[in-house]
């Protein structure tokens, strides 16, 4: 569907924070509640424990994240959190981001789980820039290396 472009200094950030957050200031996507047991088997009903629990066997992961805008941010929540928004998808800088979000990755709110580990390697090797190629099945990473462009290492199903 589109890549998404983020800055290596603002991604560092958030791996940082990831990495430094403790297991209270944890958060689980929706898809990981769902499928961690947090929720009864008939609706939405909370078992009881369950969304504790499941936060508390979440590692570091960065989560992908459209509402506001488009932007990568820690797995946790706490006083002075950094998130990374992709180019041209914040919308305290570039203005109006609602169609070209949308354009980017669909009309839909939503909030995807990504390992860490892909981010810190891409930092480790020098990315200029992270990509996020995000397809309606599929979520594949690259990175862009100053003067160099490096094919995709990982892809997520």
């Amino acid at each position: 569907m589109s890549k998404l472009y983020f800055k290596r200094e603002d991604v560092f950030k958030v791996v940082e924070d990831a990495k430094k957050a403790t297991l209270d200031q944890r958060r689980a996507t929706f898809g990981q509640y769902l499928n961690g047991g947090a929720y009864g088997d008939k609706g939405l009903d909370p078992v009881e424990g369950g969304i504790e629990r499941v936060n508390k066997s979440l590692k570091p992961e960065l989560h992908l994240v459209h509402d506001e805008g488009i932007y990568l941010m820690p797995n946790a929540l706490f006083k002075g959190i950094s998130i990374a928004y992709a180019r041209g998808c914040n919308p305290k800088t570039d203005g109006d981001v609602w169609d070209h979000c949308r354009d980017l990755v669909g009309g839909d709110d939503f909030s995807e789980n990504l390992p860490i580990d892909v981010f810190e390697n891409f930092l480790k090797l020098g990315a200029s820039q992270i990509i996020v190629d995000f397809e309606p099945r599929q979520i594949h990473f690259g990175y862009v290396k100053p003067k160099a462009a490096v094919a995709t290492l990982k892809t997520l199903k």
